[in-house]
């Protein structure tokens, strides 16, 4: 059987025929893939249930990757940014040997993909996993906020996480309310595009992400990534009011009912302000508050959802995120005999001691109990309206709330309760 670094000819299903150097497969490929490094050094990946013969033309050496062995010195005069990588698209280099694309964790791997970065900041890092950032767990969390707070303490002037674009939202919520008395910035960042693509977005999303740690001025949790299409600025967006909102396109993340705390221009890495509500930067000690109750899930209210898939997360969970329609509705009245009314089923739950809150899934205005009658009903049986909170923001403060309390009414005032500026006063019209 051919392995890494062989060269082999792959013949696929529909008859075509790729040769070059099998690759090893990085956080970016998929497990049911094949990379050849193709003869016109092109990347090209091949899905192993479309292939109908390998065919070995060379045998070569294995290839193997390893940190980079560039030394990076500190400097006087410069800020201390610590960097901790979860993986993601973000965390990787091009190895111009092999044409690969691999894990990028320490500094002088950074350093050598972006010669740039040690020109803001004197480096640190650490890796404390390298999966999809679909894979986070609370564990992780805990961990992120254990690594963050221990650099901050120790003298770091800001702290980079690069992180999966897909869930950096629950990431950079959850560090919110886990990060007690935080002064300086925590910068989550992250790319769209991988390294080896002339379209990549990571150079200019952690140059900025990094300058946003070393120099500016708010001490809080956000994310940094592309403001526009373009090369031409970041914004940093408040942790717990972003959202991904594009699957592919670089500029994905959008502040939502507010503005992005600020502006950061490329290639210049000039800082501009947007904001002045935020907290200010000093050198208070930062406290990891990683309790929580992880038992939390979030379901889509929808036309004729089952009122079983109701009764079996109340089953699993100890708190459920309900992102409702419009104002925070449900089904509620059973017209006949068609209809499937949930209302039952959430008073059942509730009473059983399952916490329930209302978001809304049109992303942009807010949940109101008071415009229909149905509403007011639901609100009877102990749904907690949550405003206009994101159900993403939503689901980790209930994971952070319910590891405080069990107790529904100290629940209640904590979720209901602008904590980390989750809940904002007035929404845009």
């Amino acid at each position: 059987m051919p392995k890494q670094g062989d060269i082999v000819s792959i013949y696929t299903n529909d008859g075509r025929e790729f040769t070059g150097k099998i690759m090893p497969n990085s956080l970016l490929n998929e497990k049911d893939i094949i990379v050849l490094k193709l003869n016109n050094g092109y990347n090209a990946g091949i899905k192993k249930e479309k292939i109908k013969k390998i065919k070995l033309v060379k045998r070569e050496k294995s290839i193997s990757y390893s940190a980079s062995e560039l030394k990076i010195k500190k400097e006087k005069g410069k800020k201390n940014v610590h960097i901790i990588s979860t993986g993601g698209t973000i965390a990787s280099r091009v190895d111009y040997k092999t044409g690969g694309v691999i894990p990028a964790f320490s500094p002088g791997d950074m350093v050598q993909a972006i010669p740039g970065l040690k020109e803001i900041a004197n480096l640190t890092s650490r890796k404390i996993c390298n999966i999809f950032s679909d894979d986070i767990t609370p564990e992780h969390w805990k961990e992120l906020a254990d690594e963050t707070a221990k650099a901050l303490n120790s003298g770091s002037d800001g702290v980079v996480i690069m992180h999966g674009t897909d869930t950096m939202h629950y990431s950079s919520s959850m560090m919110t309310f886990m990060l007690k008395n935080l002064t300086k910035p925590v910068v989550f960042v992250g790319a769209q595009r991988s390294t080896d693509r002339g379209s990549s977005d990571n150079v200019m999303n952690l140059l900025c992400a990094v300058k946003t740690a070393a120099d500016s001025e708010v001490g809080e949790v956000g994310i940094c990534m592309h403001g526009s299409m373009n090369d031409e600025f970041c914004y940093f967006h408040q942790g717990a009011r972003a959202r991904k909102m594009h699957t592919s396109r670089r500029d994905t993340f959008k502040s939502i009912g507010t503005s992005p705390y600020l502006k950061i221009s490329y290639p210049g890495l000039k800082i501009e302000n947007m904001r002045t509500d935020f907290t200010k930067r000093k050198n208070d000690k930062v406290v990891a508050d990683t309790k929580i109750n992880p038992n939390v899930g979030i379901i889509k209210i929808h036309p004729y959802i089952h009122p079983k898939i109701i009764s079996a997360a109340a089953g699993v969970y100890d708190g459920i995120i309900l992102e409702g329609t419009g104002l925070g509705h449900v089904p509620l009245t059973k017209w006949d005999s068609k209809c499937r009314p949930v209302f039952n089923q959430i008073k059942s739950a509730s009473n059983s001691g399952v916490i329930f809150c209302m978001t809304s899934q049109t992303i942009n205005g807010r949940v109101n109990p008071y415009v229909y009658a149905p509403a007011r009903e639901l609100m009877k049986t102990g749904v907690i309206y949550l405003e206009n909170m994101l159900s993403e923001t939503a689901m980790t403060k209930l994971m952070w709330v319910l590891g405080h309390t069990k107790d529904y009414r100290k629940a209640r005032n904590m979720m209901t309760q602008n904590l980390k500026g989750e809940l904002v006063e007035r929404s845009p019209a």
